[in-house]
């Protein structure tokens, strides 16, 4: 097929689109290769097609796919097991550079135009964990995967070297039976504007409090009014590793984050069926400083706090622990997080469509 375009229902449609189709051997068996095109559905734009995909056993294997959305040229691998009742679903990726804050308000407007589509209205007063919850349908595939973006940037952050790898089961509507396992890091990266970022999204508001307070008790210990809220920052490294516990809950088994002038450790819960937050978290600044109390410097004289964020995940109450920290104890934390990490499943195997991935 030379420039073939077709169109589905709702808009979706192919355009201007090279392919060559395949059958057989088998009964049911297809090859099909896209050379070039675009696919459109829910106001998205898929160009720069480059695609083969396979359906071979009642699996559906995509050794590879080249594509252009939002600005981003994205590239992987997948699978699709058991295509018919859609079991599981494996994807590799690549992503040259992503813009944040235009990919998520892309993604706020498909869930809205899904929504739409069911015969349903999206309440922009509803919490954004609700909002995501209501959106996954009802029947939803396990999924493995890994996600790598070599750039990140919005109008208050950048960092380089984002790597994302899941493997996840039970995905229902409400996210009320999800269990798994995800790692996360990036950087190193810059924050600049930090009060602006913290209006940008609940999550990065509920990340970035520990920090901003901290900031604002070392600045007044100084006499240093005129920086008490923090502008900007270079961070080295921020990395974690979660638990999706079954229930709707995701347990924090440790996030580090890593810069010259700050480091912190968090651990905790964060329950997304009920909104609510139980995080722990040990902040330190990297120098010594004078004119604070003794429970707020660590063992080496830095300014260091133990912090708990609770209650509401969307606007998190802040409490201090008056509790002297050890000198390693944001070392300590790291180490026994890193016990509570679990082995991924492979992602080479899964999106390979082996049976034993």
């Amino acid at each position: 097929l030379r420039g073939f375009s077709m169109t589905f229902w709702n808009g979706k449609k192919f355009t201007d689109s090279d392919m060559t189709l395949r059958a057989g051997p088998v009964k049911g068996d297809l090859w099909v290769r896209a050379t070039k095109g675009s696919y459109v559905a829910y106001s998205n734009a898929l160009t720069g097609l480059d695609a083969e995909v396979r359906l071979s056993s009642g699996d559906l294997a995509v050794p590879r796919l080249g594509l252009t959305w939002n600005g981003s040229r994205v590239t992987l691998k997948g699978c699709v097991r058991n295509l018919k009742s859609w079991d599981r679903v494996a994807v590799d990726a690549e992503v040259d550079r992503l813009r944040v804050d235009e990919s998520y308000r892309a993604v706020e407007n498909l869930i809205a135009q899904r929504l739409a589509e069911l015969g349903k209205t999206a309440d922009k007063n509803r919490p954004w964990a609700q909002t995501l919850r209501y959106a996954v349908p009802d029947r939803f595939p396990d999924m493995v995967g890994r996600l790598r973006v070599n750039d990140i940037h919005s109008p208050n952050f950048q960092a380089q070297n984002l790597d994302l790898v899941w493997g996840l089961k039970d995905i229902a509507r409400e996210l009320k039976t999800v269990s798994g396992h995800f790692q996360m890091g990036f950087g190193p990266g810059h924050l600049q504007n930090v009060l602006e970022m913290q209006k940008s999204h609940p999550l990065v508001n509920a990340l970035l409090i520990p920090y901003v307070e901290m900031h604002k008790i070392v600045q007044k210990s100084r006499g240093s009014l005129d920086t008490v809220l923090p502008t900007g920052l270079d961070f080295t490294r921020m990395f974690g590793d979660f638990t999706a516990l079954g229930d709707g809950g995701v347990g924090i088994n440790f996030i580090h984050f890593d810069s010259g002038p700050f480091q912190a450790y968090a651990a905790g819960r964060a329950d997304f069926p009920k909104d609510g937050v139980d995080l722990n978290v040990l902040l330190r600044m990297t120098k010594a400083t004078q004119n604070l109390p003794y429970a707020m410097v660590d063992d080496a004289g830095r300014p260091a706090f133990d912090v708990s964020l609770v209650k509401d995940l969307n606007k998190p109450e802040v409490i201090f622990n008056m509790k002297k920290l050890k000198a390693d104890a944001i070392e300590g934390g790291l180490a026994e997080g890193l016990k509570r990490v679990q082995p991924l499943p492979d992602v080479a195997e899964a999106v390979a469509c082996r049976r034993g991935g």
